[in-house]
């Protein structure tokens, strides 16, 4: 008979224990009005053996209910902490996708600008060397006139010099007036350096400048050898020409 009781006794505290922790379960996740349990008849006068098969089965069910809620929780707690972890990767993949796209801007505005630099270069290579040949083909072009040019005037000064050679051999007046043409500035020049030159002076000057010798003066103006170094020598003072300076030379620098 004790032993009864006792199992009893257990099998009643077990029942209550089963009720505590249905009354921590979530109230939507079980309805307590199910539990067919009577707790209005005296324990001495039930049979709790009877109903044991009853209670274990709905400590069980409870048993199986709770665990289910707690799997749930469980499944909400991990599904909140993944939400925060997929946002984060959301946010990282669409910060590389920006960075990436703003990588191939950067190489695309790079290779733009490769190209135009290429294509400059090559037009301002093509662009300067047709200028400079141009320019070339010009300079070229201008030295040559310069020098027929000079060669033209040469030949016009050595028929023209041949013309005065012959008047200087007629000893003939108009000799100055034809040399002041071929030499514009040369008598200019010698009356800076001395205004009290006499127009004899000149034309011997004119005939010094054209390298006549001291003999052929003498022969063309008629008049002595003697005479003709004399007149030099008072050309070197009238000018201040040095002594050891070579008379020829010192007008022939003169143009």
């Amino acid at each position: 008979m004790d032993s009864i009781c006792f199992r009893s006794s257990l099998l009643f505290v077990l029942f209550f224990v089963s009720l505590e922790t249905v009354c921590s379960i979530k109230k939507s996740a079980y309805n307590f009005d199910n539990v067919n349990v009577s707790g209005s008849m005296p324990l001495q006068d039930v049979d709790i053996l009877n109903y044991s098969p009853e209670i274990f089965q709905n400590i069980a069910d409870i048993s199986a209910i709770k665990n289910n809620c707690n799997d749930q929780d469980a499944h909400k707690e991990s599904r909140t902490e993944e939400i925060p972890k997929n946002k984060n990767g959301v946010n990282l993949i669409s910060k590389e996708k920006i960075l990436s796209k703003k990588s191939g801007n950067v190489d695309k505005f790079i290779n733009i600008i490769y190209v135009f630099g290429s294509f400059l270069t090559a037009v301002l290579t093509v662009l300067s060397s047709f200028f400079y040949k141009n320019y070339m083909k010009v300079h070229t072009k201008i030295n040559y006139l310069n020098i027929e040019k000079e060669v033209f005037e040469n030949r016009v000064k050595s028929v023209a010099v041949d013309d005065l050679i012959q008047l200087v051999k007629a000893n003939d007046p108009s000799f100055l007036t034809r040399f002041e043409s071929i030499y514009p500035s040369f008598v200019d020049k010698l009356l800076i350096m001395n205004p009290n030159l006499s127009n004899g002076d000149i034309v011997f000057c004119a005939m010094l400048k054209l390298n006549f010798s001291s003999k052929e003066i003498a022969s063309f103006t008629f008049v002595q050898h003697k005479s003709i170094q004399q007149k030099k020598y008072r050309i070197r003072k009238k000018l201040q020409i040095l002594s050891d300076q070579d008379l020829y030379l010192f007008f022939k620098k003169i143009e």
